[in-house]
């Protein structure tokens, strides 16, 4: 269900499963790299925490 939603607010294809599409789809509205992964360090990872922390997503 939350996937859904994330996939959702993202645009993605609202299928529940993250795969490199709906990470793309992220990073896009992150305004990050767009690589298709989540690599440690990853890149989408901090401004999405900032987000979540604001309540803003």
């Amino acid at each position: 269900m939350v996937i859904k939603a994330l996939q959702k607010r993202v645009g993605a294809k609202q299928d529940g499963l993250v795969g490199p599409k709906t990470i793309r789809k992220i990073q896009l509205y992150l305004l990050t790299y767009q690589d298709g992964k989540i690599s440690e360090p990853s890149e989408m990872v901090k401004p999405m925490q900032h987000i979540l922390s604001e309540g803003k997503f």
